[in-house]
């Protein structure tokens, strides 16, 4: 620091500091990666950043994988991290990533689990579904397979629910495996899509599909 001969001393002082021969300390973000559910023959990627939360310069040596399923590529200090799923089997998988460099060294772990499951079943539920004679329950939703909201669009074999016991409606529909999914129960006439409607009243209904398997959900007009 040096204050200029005839200087205000009241007046703010502005220090710099450089620290250049600090030691270096490697940070990695995000610390673990969790891919979720995976199905055959995919690449999925996602990103690591690296910084030095130390001082002086970071000096990355190497970069490391555990399993041959893994695979990282860099980019100044950003690491894609890549799995692929070919020749996998159905499981729950864990792997790691090891980062080496002058400022330590980390270990990051890697998960998911794979699947050749393609849908599972899900059991919908509308209660207090009074109805007039040619008009029926329905299931519609935010995802392909329940019509993307499109009423008129629902199909009387696929969407449409069964009285168990009247007015109780029930059905199973196959869905995509870990999805989230908004839902509606609506009412709607069966042989004119766009006459009858009336849906579900109140906030979408909401859920996740499971990995495999089946699950059930409900909601009440």
């Amino acid at each position: 620091m040096r204050v200029t001969e005839g200087a205000d001393l009241n007046a703010a002082i502005q220090v710099e500091w450089s620290e250049t021969n600090g030691i270096p300390l490697l940070n990695v973000n995000p610390s673990s990666l969790d891919f979720g559910v995976l199905v055959s023959n995919v690449t999925s990627n996602s990103d690591l950043t690296l910084s030095n939360s130390g001082g002086g310069t970071l000096v990355i040596n190497s970069i490391t994988v555990s399993d041959s399923w893994l695979s990282t590529s860099q980019s100044g200090l950003t690491v894609t991290v890549a799995v692929d799923t070919t020749g996998l089997t159905d499981g729950n998988y864990s792997g790691s990533v090891t980062i080496n460099s002058n400022g330590g060294n980390q270990v990051i772990p890697v998960s998911f689990t794979f699947s050749t499951t393609t849908s599972v079943s899900v059991q919908f539920t509308c209660n207090n579904g009074n109805t007039y004679w040619g008009q029926s329950v329905y299931v519609v939703g935010s995802i392909n397979e329940l019509e993307n909201w499109t009423v008129s669009a629902l199909d009387n074999n696929i969407h449409k629910l069964t009285p168990s016991p009247y007015p109780t409606w029930s059905g199973t529909i196959d869905l995509p495996p870990n999805t989230n999914i908004d839902w509606k129960c609506v009412k709607r006439d069966e042989q004119y899509p766009n006459s009858g409607i009336k849906w579900q009243s109140g906030s979408n209904n909401n859920f996740t599909t499971p990995a495999s398997g089946n699950t059930s959900v409900s909601a009440s007009f």
